[in-house]
């Protein structure tokens, strides 16, 4: 009997440590795979390509070309120059679900870790102003103002241009589309035609 008693107590440990084990090592794999505070935080980043639409939460967007110049002329006759470069995008954009305050609320332009955002001084000639709506598109230029060595450095051929419903895209989806700032040649100035709703 004494020795039955001990053989079921030790089994019981094993049993004990055993079940023990499986609790840590599950523990372990959750402790790792739980993203940390930053990355609960990050965007939800989608990757777009030139002339093809991104979609993401609440908006879809398609960058139709970039070009760069001393000045530009915006669709309401403003008129900026520059002693750096004008990066113009023309795009399409819409709010998916709910456009109701939904303005483009980022427009960036990254290069490395240096980010310059779409001008708003052309007023309503540029769609960095004004909202968008559900189901139509808004199509027009943003326009960026850059220093020239911008387009020369290392990183300019692996900017990207960043667009976001809301000016705080943390855990929300932002539309990353890559260019090379590199292969453009910079015109001496670029006429620009007044935003317009309908994709281009």
């Amino acid at each position: 009997m004494a020795d039955s008693a001990t053989r079921g107590s030790r089994l019981r440990h094993v049993g004990n440590g055993a079940l023990l084990a499986a609790i840590l090592a599950v523990a372990a794999v959750v402790s790792h795979s739980t993203p940390d505070a930053a990355m609960q935080q990050s965007p939800i980043t989608v990757a777009g390509i030139m002339d093809t639409a991104a979609t993401g939460r609440n908006i879809t967007a398609t960058v139709h070309s970039i070009e760069a110049a001393t000045s530009v002329t915006a669709g309401n006759g403003w008129k900026g120059t520059t002693p750096g470069v004008w990066v113009v995008a023309e795009i399409s954009a819409q709010a998916v679900v709910d456009d109701e305050s939904a303005p483009l609320g980022t427009a960036v332009l990254r290069a490395g870790d240096v980010t310059f955002s779409a001008s708003t001084r052309p007023g309503d000639a540029t769609v960095a102003v004004g909202g968008l709506a559900t189901g139509i598109a808004r199509s027009g230029p943003l326009m960026f103002e850059l220093p020239r060595d911008v387009l020369t450095g290392a990183a300019a051929a692996t900017a990207q241009l960043e667009l976001a419903i809301d000016s705080d895209p943390r855990a929300d989806s932002l539309l990353v589309f890559p260019v090379d700032l590199s292969s453009l040649d910079i015109q001496p100035t670029i006429t620009t035609e007044f935003p317009t709703w309908g994709t281009k």
